[in-house]
């Protein structure tokens, strides 16, 4: 019974973050989408196809990587690494 409790207040202290998506940017040719989000909890940089299929994340680490723009040519993107 005291295991259970225990457990139970656990779960309770999990609660779900709100994941944000934000500051999307078309590539040239609207082919893919560049953006922002929290999924991973820090934000970081994001690509997905423009029918919503293959999700790839760009970056990682300790700083969060914000308001994403492709190059005019479409083969680099620039973020604020904050």
């Amino acid at each position: 019974l005291l295991l259970v409790d225990a457990l139970s207040c656990v779960a309770q202290e999990q609660k779900a973050r709100p994941v944000y998506y934000c500051n999307p940017d078309w590539s040239p040719g609207d082919k893919r989408i560049v953006f922002e989000s929290t999924k991973d909890e820090k934000f970081a940089i994001y690509t997905i196809k423009s029918d919503g299929s293959d999700l790839k994340k760009l970056t990682s680490g300790e700083a969060n990587d914000e308001q994403p723009r492709w190059s005019p040519d479409g083969k680099q993107i620039a973020f604020a690494d904050g």
